[in-house]
């Protein structure tokens, strides 16, 4: 657990290192998330990248995405731009959805 806490640290604080605030493309995201309605969560989901035997690693992958998908449920409705409701069962479902959206645009 301590591997998956370093690592979820270390790319959190590189994120802020290289992201600039004022940057007009991260205002804009801003923006979207909150148009959206799309929340992080009370606690930060750490996805298992340890090394670990087979069956826990299992075990852990599990942990996480159930964690994903009951932090997903407890979210609001998301409506995307065009007003049409966007479902998704988990995260990465969700980004899926809103980057083939984007490109479509």
């Amino acid at each position: 657990m301590l591997v998956d806490r370093e690592n979820y640290w270390l790319n959190s604080e590189y994120a802020s290192w290289v992201t600039d605030p004022n940057d007009r493309e991260v205002k804009e995201e801003r923006l979207r998330r909150q148009r959206l309605g799309i929340k992080p969560p009370p606690m930060p989901l750490l996805p298992p990248v340890a090394l670990r035997p087979p069956d826990l690693a299992q075990l852990r992958l599990s942990q996480y995405d159930t964690a994903v998908s009951t932090h997903m449920s407890t979210t609001a409705t998301s409506r995307s731009a065009g007003g049409g409701d966007i479902k998704a069962g988990s995260v990465r479902e969700l980004l899926q959805i809103l980057d083939a959206r984007d490109r479509n645009r």
